[in-house]
């Protein structure tokens, strides 16, 4: 393999949920966030919240990042502000279920929702 291959957008999330003065679970796994008990499950996803995928090919990784809105009115696809997308942080639309990723849930950090 090139390059770095070190999956990091659990360390982004991290990072920023630390530095937003919130909880975060000090680990770079995105699996860890489908579990973590400092978010909760919401099926009403508001900007800021988190979206944990699952890898469709091996469940045990995935990818988490910021919720900012639906693509579209049927709700198929998000967009997603994170990192590792595309290995950058940047503002990238996911399908809520593809060939590599699949939704596990929308979650709210505990103690957080934007105004």
């Amino acid at each position: 393999t090139q390059g770095d291959q070190t999956a990091w957008c659990a360390a982004l999330v991290c990072w920023a949920l630390q530095h937003a003065g919130l909880p975060q679970p000090h680990n770079a796994a995105s699996a860890k966030f489908r579990s973590w008990d400092g978010t909760t499950k919401t099926d009403d996803p508001q900007k800021g919240d988190l979206i944990v995928f699952k890898s469709v090919s091996d469940p045990a990784h995935g990818h988490v990042t910021f919720f900012d809105g639906f693509v579209d009115s049927k709700k198929t696809a998000v967009w997603c502000v994170g990192g590792n997308q595309s290995d950058a942080i940047n503002r990238k639309s996911f399908s809520l279920h593809s060939k590599s990723l699949e939704l596990d849930g929308f979650r709210t950090a505990t103690g957080y929702r934007m105004a």
